[in-house]
């Protein structure tokens, strides 16, 4: 996340909690069909906490990260269960000392605040974390109405790197994912707004 995407989120941590806790998170649905209770999984930027609790709630073993510190507490605040199971930290010092170790990775609204710069090291990071085989979630925005195509932010500064299917799958493709299905959806909270879910399945032939 860049400076100015985590200087906003700092700022408005408990409006954005807020608003994420207003609804049911978009991929309860879909989450029992992914994983299994007592597989381990882990939510990459927990935001407020609406995620990791749902999977804790179907008998998964649910960790997260989340890089914001006053989200962090807003998510332990809101979750209590999720205390010692929520970490604040950074992806780059999180990964390194947990290689292998989930079987599954939830990237929910994440994705679009990685500038191109740094996606190939997160995509990677990333990769550390999962066990062979083991299943990826991403959920990105493809469409915005209040990001400027030119710079990219919106009107608080906020980085959205809008990216194709085809984008957001190429990197994750080219270090050993393959795409399992996929699927569009309006946005939860009825902002115009068109989110892409992304199911992958690392290779079982490990992480070289």
């Amino acid at each position: 996340m860049d400076e100015r995407t985590a200087l906003y989120y700092q700022s408005n941590a408990q409006e954005r909690a807020d608003l994420y806790e207003s609804v049911e998170s978009p991929l309860a649905a879909i989450l029992p069909r992914l994983f299994t209770p007592g597989q381990t999984v882990l939510d990459v930027g927990a935001g407020s906490g609406r995620d990791c609790a749902t999977l804790l709630s179907l008998k998964i073993d649910a960790h997260g990260i989340e890089p914001v510190l006053e989200l962090y507490r807003e998510a332990i605040t809101r979750h209590p269960e999720l205390i010692n199971r929520v970490v604040h930290t950074t992806l780059e010092d999180y990964a390194p000392t947990h290689r292998g170790r989930y079987d599954g990775v939830l990237l929910s609204a994440v994705l679009m605040h990685v500038p191109d710069s740094q996606l190939f090291n997160f995509v990677l990071a990333i990769r550390e974390l999962l066990k062979p085989g083991g299943t990826l979630v991403v959920s990105v925005p493809l469409e915005r109405d209040d990001a400027d195509p030119t710079t990219h932010r919106d009107a608080s500064g906020r980085l959205f790197v809008l990216r194709s299917e085809a984008e957001i799958a190429l990197p994750f493709e080219r270090l050993g994912f393959t795409v399992e299905s996929r699927f569009q959806s309006d946005d939860s909270l009825g902002r115009d707004a068109l989110w892409a879910t992304i199911v992958f399945t690392l290779g079982t032939g490990g992480r070289g």
